[in-house]
């Protein structure tokens, strides 16, 4: 029998990401971004709970538009 798995809010691990976005296109940037924001890239994501990481983003002033 499987079961899904339903992470809680104390099993949250938060990390933190460095994206220098120099030269980088605006919108790919950006889905990136929310990906990390939201938890998504993680296995034990789950929709109703914050499991995102921290984004720190760098030279956001030479993005591709």
């Amino acid at each position: 029998m499987k079961k899904t798995y339903v992470a809680k809010l104390a099993e949250v691990k938060r990390g933190w990401h460095l994206i220098d976005v120099k030269g980088k296109i605006l919108g790919r940037v950006a889905v990136e971004i929310a990906q990390k924001l939201m938890g998504k890239q993680k296995i034990t994501f789950t929709p109703n709970l914050d499991s995102g990481d921290y984004v720190i983003v760098t030279d956001a002033k030479e993005v591709k538009l």
